[in-house]
């Protein structure tokens, strides 16, 4: 669960310091880049606030491993769908309806992690999932920087969607029960 979550953030993180030039090579300008980029980012927030609790139920109901792949798998096919926006504003529709799918993952990571963790481990274990979720944090952005300078930004996209579905393998079929 730390490997999920370090790989999670590092989604979900990498595309954050392209994502104002990205919005500005599809507004074709800089006007007003900053209150754009801000706003497309954030509107990811609004569909993450909706379905957290959805999710979370669901985990609850049909296992929290199995809905936390469910999200993983649409989380990674709608992270990298948001190249299919032409617009800043078809680009903040995919990021919206991407969050449907990336609000189960950080939840679902930790009720696993709760419902595992013999309970006089808890506060180290938590400690460390802190930890490998800023790695995740620190090197998403930090290999999104060169791949953008490598293959542009909408590779970036792409690649932080897709990192995802070898985490849903490695967690179904890798890791040790």
């Amino acid at each position: 669960m730390l490997i999920a979550c370090a790989v999670i953030h590092a989604s979900l993180f990498s595309a954050q310091p392209i994502l104002p030039l990205y919005i500005a090579q599809l507004q074709g300008s800089m006007d007003n880049i900053m209150m754009l980029s801000g706003t497309i980012f954030s509107v990811c927030a609004i569909s993450i606030m909706i379905a957290s609790p959805i999710l979370g139920a669901a985990g609850q109901r049909f296992g929290f491993l199995k809905v936390l792949s469910c999200s993983l798998f649409f989380a990674g096919l709608l992270i990298s769908a948001q190249v299919l926006g032409r617009t800043p504003f078809e680009f903040g529709v995919w990021r919206f309806i991407a969050g449907f799918a990336i609000a189960g993952l950080i939840p679902l990571v930790n009720s696993i992690i709760s419902t595992e963790c013999p309970p006089d481990k808890k506060g180290e274990v938590f400690g460390f999932n802190f930890l490998t979720g800023h790695a995740g944090m620190a090197l998403g952005p930090f290999a999104a920087g060169a791949l953008s300078g490598w293959f542009g930004y909408q590779a970036v996209i792409v690649a932080s969607g897709l990192i995802l579905f070898p985490l849903i393998v490695y967690l179904n079929y890798g890791r040790k029960k």
